[in-house]
């Protein structure tokens, strides 16, 4: 009888790598985040714009439903950029031959 492994049963090791696609999403990622600051930017400069013009009920009510897009504009820029470093960290275990 052959003591030596066939092919199919030689040893192997783990090896813990990032999958290439993880880069490319994150990239992916980062891009949306400076799509919404970019947003954020533009909606506060038409906030303050309508600031220097704007007064009364609608002003009111413009700052009630929309003054808060900046703000979570941002947040949701920040939310990316840090799911984009999670991604980038995605490891998988995959075998390799000794």
């Amino acid at each position: 009888m052959d003591s030596v492994p066939s092919s199919s049963l030689a040893l192997k090791r783990p090896k813990f790598v990032t999958p290439p696609e993880a880069i490319g999403i994150a990239a992916a990622y980062r891009r949306l985040a400076e799509v919404a600051h970019r947003l954020a930017d533009q909606e506060y400069r038409i906030a303050r714009r309508l600031d220097a013009s704007w007064e009364g009920n609608a002003k009111n009510r413009y700052d009630l439903d929309f003054g808060h897009l900046p703000s979570y504009l941002g947040t949701l820029a920040e939310s990316l950029l840090h799911d984009a470093g999670q991604i980038e960290r995605i490891m998988v275990t995959v075998y390799v031959r000794l």
